[in-house]
């Protein structure tokens, strides 16, 4: 996430808890407060309709006591792009997927799953291999070879068409009529 979507996230959150981080609030009016802000719904940063539980407003507001809008910024995970529990199956995904282009991360979970035992999410599969850049849309943009014949340079194979005539049961040659009427 780039700076300007933090950015705006924290201006989000700051909307949201605007009315309940004022200094002259008793705690039984910030609570009650609270509770009605938990209660509506916002238009978040991302264009959809969110709802946030009392704990994220109380959290929110703690975060803006502390720290002011940067403590409002959302702080990217550790984590991000590893697969945390099992990381040797994605070398294993990504080798399903090489294997054979056209298959989709439910199958390479599922192939996982009944190898391993292990259930690993297809959105997760599906993540990993976008990362690695092995998602259908960048393997279908690499160039393809159209055909056993094709070669790097002119000459390298050749082609030939080779007509076999009919078999002849006739020992005198195969000029002879083909039913074995002898002239």
């Amino acid at each position: 996430m780039d700076g300007k979507a933090q950015e705006q996230i924290a201006l989000h959150g700051w909307a949201v808890i605007a009315e309940a981080a004022g200094e002259r609030l008793t705690a039984a009016e910030r609570g009650a407060l609270v509770r009605q802000i938990a209660a509506r719904a916002y238009q978040h940063p991302d264009g959809s309709r969110r709802r946030y539980s009392r704990g994220t407003v109380d959290r929110w507001l703690r975060a803006w006591r502390r720290g002011g809008l940067e403590a409002l910024k959302p702080s990217p995970r550790a984590d991000t792009g590893v697969v945390r529990e099992h990381p040797e199956l994605f070398a294993e995904a990504s080798a399903l997927r090489l294997e054979l282009l056209g298959r989709s991360a439910a199958q390479i979970a599922s192939i996982l799953y009944h190898r391993h035992g292990i259930t690993v999410s297809e959105r997760t599969v599906r993540g990993q291999l976008r990362r690695a850049g092995l998602h259908r849309e960048a393997l279908a943009a690499e160039p393809k070879a159209y055909g056993r014949y094709e070669a790097a340079r002119a000459n390298e194979r050749w082609i030939t068409d080779v007509l076999v005539g009919p078999w002849c049961r006739i020992r005198s040659g195969c000029g002879a009529p083909k039913h074995g009427i002898r002239g």
